[in-house]
This record gives C-alpha cells, structure tokens and sequence, in this order.
C-alpha cells in the first residue's frame, strides 16, 4: 500500500509539525506502506533524504510576508501541483495524508484527492484562522477565501485528524461532522526514559534553582519577554538563586539578548540555542522546571491549543509554570495531570510574585508521577493509532 503524506515541515530542523510526520511515517514503514513524504515549507536541504527508508521531496518556503507568501502558495499549487499530479500518475498512492499546517500541503491534499479520487487524511494540527484573528485581524480579511478553501477540503476529508478536544469540538462545529478522531501530539517518551535510567532525576543539593524554556523564538506569542522580566525581579526583589537557560533560535533571538544586558542579568539567563535531540533531553532532565507561556487575551486559538513543549517537560519530569488565558486547554492540562502551576495572567509582576512562590514549593512535585503522565503522549503509542485510521481509510 502507498501514502503520499503532504506536510509543512520535516525534520530537519525539528518542529512540532515536522516531528508527528516523522514519528507517522515511521509507524506507517514499519506496517509496511511505502510512502512518500513531501515537505511543502521546507527550510532544509532539498537534498535530505529520508530516515527510515522513505522518499522525501523538499519543496522550499519562499516567503513568509503576507504577499510573498501568496505568490508562493499560488506557486505551489499551479506549478509543483501539476508536478505532483504526475508523481500521483505514476505512484498511483492509496491514500493521501494532508496536514494543516501548512495551507499548500492541504491545497495539494485536496486537489490531487479530488483529481484522482484518492481518499484523503486529513491531519489537523492547528487552526490558522483563529491564530490570524489575534495577531493580524486585517490579512484574515485578505485569507478568508484560501480559510474557506481548506475547511471545504477538511468537511469532505474521507477522515479528520486532529490534536485537542477542543480543536475537535470547533472542527465538528465548522464542518458539521461527528466522525472526527482525536490522536494528541506527544513526545518521544522511550528515549525520556533511556536517559532519564543513566542520568536520574537532578539532585537539588544546591540552592540554585535551574529554570528552562524550551520554544521557537520566531514568535512573539511564547512571551518570553515576559519570563526574562519577571526573571529579573525574582532575583533582585527576592534574591533568589536562580538561572534560566533558554532553549531554541530564531528572528527574535537578539531582542532577547538585548532584554536580558537591559536587565543587567545576563549572568542569570543564558541563551543555549537549537540542542540536538540528545543534548535536549539530557538539558531538560538536568533542569529544575520548565516554563510555558501564551498571552493572556481570549482568543480561541490561544485557549484550545498546547504546545508540545508541555509533553517534552513532561517526560522530563519537570514541574511546570504556566500561564496565559483564564480560560485554556494548557491550564486543564496541568490541573488534571497535577504537573505543576497555571497562572491566568502575562503580567510580569504578577508572575514574579506567583513564580516566586512556585519555587518555594518545588519539592511538593513528584518527578516520577510527572513523566509517567506522558505514557499517554507516547508517539510509540499514538503513531499506532493514526496508522489504523489510515488502514480504515483505506479499506
């Protein structure tokens, strides 16, 4: 049996999206399918190859600004769609795996399926539109008719994926479907535990307390700005030993930095960059806690989504600091899993007084009973289970 798997990203590098292809396609290999994966926003080497015997076509991401990024999603479905419907003659797949994101890997999911009656899969991982709504009301005006688009391919989708129950509940109400599946992201939970048998939970002899932050540092929304100024009055207001390493890349990086010598803490929080899957997991078991954030404003995106971060602290053991809306599937998720604290606000004086007391309490959190709670998240677990709904699909 054949898949062509249409996504956004593939590693490399590392992204949430990138990462459940990789872990599905590896799932889908060993069942025996022989699959396809076309990376449609690829930031890597055209000429990577695949990991587990899969073929990999790289497709680059041309432009990220609003008219660059139109001209690029036009390209795509008009030049490389025509390419594709070639590759669709001669591989003659079974199924199609579209993910959203990226908008051209739906586009092309949906016309290539609609062209050659191939079923398609649908994998929902983010909703776009609701994301637009809070950061810039004006280009969702300008993106409704590619929006009405992709909801159009996702109602008449042989079968719906997606991440959260809440996503799920918006999904049944846009498409008017009741057969919607709910496969969570997750985490690597196997090699958590490889790791976590040669090196065990960290031994707080010393009084400093090691804070991570782990996250893309192209985007605002993380409120990183935030954590660093709150950082900063723990450690001059309450004189508290404290470091804070800060985990990833991106754009925002030197804006940070500049934040950090502002503060005059630059001996406090340092920037680690992008890790290495191995010197990740070892960075997030040799810390402390991890920290999460999101902005506090109502916004549907921002209250029924989680970032994978939380499942990788998670199998980590760490305790976590949250915040972000009063309302939020991350603050259910901690309150339900006793993971750590959420605090329904982003204001920093607020979070320095609530983390501070956090810190006070660390020894409260069971580590043990905190990485077991991703057994559940286990991508081992879940790339099954989206294996048999691609099977069901196809039958």
């Amino acid at each position: 049996m054949k898949v062509l798997y249409l996504t956004g990203f593939y590693p490399p590098p590392e992204t949430a999206n990138g990462i459940r292809a990789l872990y599905f396609v590896r799932e889908l290999i060993n069942e025996g399918f022989d699959v396809i994966v076309v990376e449609t926003t690829s930031r890597s080497n055209m000429y990577v190859d695949g990991f587990f015997g899969e073929k990999v076509i790289r497709i680059p991401l041309k432009g990220r600004k609003v008219i660059r990024r139109s001209l690029d999603i036009l390209y795509k479905v008009l030049v490389i769609g025509n390419a594709l419907s070639k590759l669709c003659i001669e591989y003659r797949p079974d199924v199609i795996v579209a993910s959203w994101p990226s908008h051209d890997a739906m586009l092309l999911g949906g016309r290539l399926s609609r062209r050659f009656r191939i079923p398609l899969v649908v994998d929902v991982q983010d909703l776009s539109d609701y994301y637009s709504m809070m950061t810039d009301k004006y280009s969702i005006m300008l993106r409704r008719p590619l929006y009405n688009e992709i909801y159009d391919i996702i109602s008449k989708a042989s079968n719906i994926v997606t991440v959260t129950e809440p996503f799920k509940k918006l999904l049944e109400l846009r498409t008017s479907r009741k057969d919607i599946f709910l496969v969570y992201n997750g985490v690597d939970v196997d090699l958590y535990k490889k790791e976590l048998d040669n090196l065990g939970y960290r031994n707080r002899l010393s009084k400093e307390i090691i804070g991570v932050f782990a996250g893309d540092l192209n985007w605002r929304y993380h409120m990183l700005d935030r954590v660093i100024i709150a950082i900063a009055i723990i450690t001059k207001k309450y004189k508290k030993r404290l470091k804070l390493e800060v985990i990833g890349s991106g754009k925002l990086l030197k804006y940070y930095e500049n934040i950090v010598k502002t503060l005059g803490i630059d001996d406090v929080v340092t920037f680690k960059g992008y890790l290495e899957r191995k010197e990740f997991i070892k960075k997030l078991i040799s810390a402390d806690f991890g920290i999460i954030g999101r902005p506090s404003i109502k916004n549907l995106w921002n209250i029924a989504s989680v970032r994978t971060t939380l499942y990788e602290y998670m199998a980590a053991g760490l305790p976590i600091f949250a915040f972000g809306p009063s309302t939020s599937y991350i603050k259910h998720l901690i309150n339900k899993h006793k993971l750590g604290i959420y605090i329904p606000s982003d204001n920093p004086v607020i979070l320095a007084n609530e983390l501070c007391d956090f810190l006070n309490h660390l020894d409260s959190f069971d580590r043990k009973n905190i990485h077991e709670t991703t057994y559940r998240y286990n991508w081992r677990i879940l790339s099954k289970e989206f294996t048999s709904i691609v099977k069901r699909t196809i039958k």
